[in-house]
């Protein structure tokens, strides 16, 4: 997405531009939601009306106001929250609308609006839900109950515990998998040891445990290619292990840079494509990055400089003094990003937002000169 000026008619637009910096379509309005629009989808909220541009150039409107309040839109879905108060009682009813306008569902929380809803990706949603009840405390972390909501097969699974953010970083799918609960090894009301449990885009439901080798307080950090990752939360251990889905197995890092490794609940690991990169530190005091495959064996001669940030299309790329370096799986160097801005280019994969507004591959060179601007349409935006 990109906003700029239309100097002609003195107007501030936003709109896409494809990967060859050519414009696709674009609005003549500053009311753009930078933060949802994606996957080229413009959102544009007003004060009683949802508006939002699709990939084709079409608009969708939604109504706002009168009791109904958007809770949550991207990727083209939106969720609006309508109250329903009457004298003998109140509801929250909660309305799924998918990119082409078309209600999926509706779901009612109730009279207690839902404690926080998520979109986690892939067509799927979570409501967490502010109940009581014993299993909360069966997972040795603090849970919530939840419903989650799968809308490529129009599915729930109502009434699921959720973790917090213990055992995971975020509510989000990465690579096809949306873990939602985990479990540590301790604590005396847990039943469930070391327990994970994730699920696909339709709602097939799979579980693991976490062996006690790896870790007393497992947090999970990403899925590639088959391969989970888990760190050990634990301030007194520093170890690292991963899950080959299909295989069943586990294996943990156990080469000749243990003792320089970088606390991974510090500084994150990477994992990507079947491959997991770590952070060391180095005699100098700078943070450096090794290579591992699925069996976590080393396959750099010498680590690398930089933290690990991302394995994507056969590279690794690592941050060093803000710049975003760039190598072969073999540790050659194959370019640099300077001045990186890590959020601008957080949802980025092969074209990376420079700091003026430049646009560059992951090698450093330039991906395109200048937008052309001639090629976009202008999108007319309802005038009620």
């Amino acid at each position: 997405m990109i906003r700029f000026y239309d100097e002609v008619n003195r107007t501030s637009c936003a709109g896409f531009i494809d990967e060859e910096g050519r414009l696709q379509y674009y609005v003549a309005s500053a009311m753009v939601d930078d933060y949802r629009s994606r996957k080229g989808y413009l959102y544009l909220n007003g004060s009683n009306v949802l508006s939002i541009v699709t990939p084709e150039g079409e608009v969708v409107t939604h109504p706002l106001g009168e009791n109904l309040t958007l809770m949550l839109g991207t990727d083209g879905y939106a969720v609006i929250q309508e109250y329903k108060s009457g004298f003998e009682a109140v509801e929250y009813v909660y309305h799924i609308y998918d990119g082409t306008g078309e209600e999926l569902t509706t779901y009612s929380s109730g009279a207690q609006r839902a404690y926080n809803i998520y979109y986690v990706g892939d067509g799927t949603f979570l409501f967490l839900l502010d109940m009581q009840g014993e299993d909360r405390n069966a997972y040795g972390y603090y849970a919530y109950y939840g419903d989650i909501y799968f809308a490529g097969t129009n599915t729930w699974l109502k009434n699921q515990v959720v973790s917090g953010t213990d055992p995971f970083n975020e509510y989000s799918y990465k690579d096809g998998i949306f873990m939602f609960r985990g479990a540590s090894r301790t604590g005396n009301s847990n039943t469930h040891p070391g327990e994970f449990t994730y699920t696909d885009n339709k709602g097939k439901v799979r579980s693991l445990v976490v062996p006690e080798e790896a870790a007393r307080q497992p947090k999970y950090l990403g899925h590639s290619d088959g391969l989970m990752l888990f760190v050990d939360a634990a301030n007194n251990k520093t170890t690292i292990h991963c899950y080959d889905v299909k295989a069943g197995t586990w294996a943990g890092y156990e080469g000749k840079y243990v003792d320089r490794m970088v606390n991974p609940t510090w500084t994150v690991p990477a994992v990507g494509e079947g491959y997991v990169a770590i952070a060391l530190q180095g005699a100098d005091g700078k943070t450096y990055t090794m290579l591992l495959d699925r069996d976590m064996k080393e396959l750099l001669d010498s680590p690398v400089a930089g933290a690990p940030n991302k394995i994507y299309d056969g590279k690794l790329c690592t941050m060093e003094d803000g710049t975003l370096c760039t190598y072969d799986l073999e540790g050659k160097l194959l370019g640099q990003i300077e001045r990186f801005d890590t959020y601008a280019n957080q949802l980025a994969e092969e074209i990376m937002l420079g700091g003026q507004n430049e646009y560059f591959l992951l090698d450093g060179s330039l991906a395109f000169g200048e937008i052309d601007y001639s090629t976009g349409k202008e999108v007319a935006l309802p005038t009620k």
